[in-house]
């Protein structure tokens, strides 16, 4: 084990620059840092990548910090879903992406993760605006060390 500075925030940015180098098919992919556009501005399909939540074991040292963290990132993916009332053709629009981001994700190992990233659970989270949204959830483990501080 060594000291790391993979957290959730990071792990975020990292996915978002993975998904981002891909391309996924002309998505606009967008970190938890970048500027996202108004809900209703962009036309092509949508992905954020956000960091989610951070659970740490018991801290396993008598002095210092040894602790196995679960870092918890969501990835919201939107696609167009106007003049569909019933959200089947968006619906469908979701699963290419989807697909697409699975792969990416699901089985990568940043550097400084225990474990790779695993595919945690998905759902649809709303249609509104012209946009159907679908969440995605990935964690991965990974290790903090830090000394005793005086």
């Amino acid at each position: 084990m060594t000291a790391i500075a993979l957290d959730a925030l990071a792990l975020a940015e990292l996915a978002a620059g993975r998904l981002h180098d891909d391309g996924l098919g002309g998505a606009q992919v967008y970190g938890a840092l970048d500027a996202v556009p108004e809900r209703g501005a962009a036309r092509n399909t949508l992905v954020l990548v956000l960091p989610a939540t951070e659970a740490g074991d018991a801290n396993r040292a008598d002095h210092g910090v040894v602790q196995r963290m679960t870092l918890t990132i969501s990835v919201a993916i939107a696609v167009r879903a106007s003049n569909d009332a019933r959200g089947r053709r968006a619906l469908a629009g979701l699963r290419r992406p989807r697909d697409a981001v699975k792969g990416l994700l699901a089985g990568w190992r940043p550097e400084g993760a225990a474990t790779a990233l695993a595919h945690l659970r998905g759902q649809l989270s709303e249609i509104a605006d012209g946009r159907a949204w679908w969440q995605d959830d990935y964690a991965l483990d990974a290790w903090v060390q830090r000394p005793e501080s005086s």
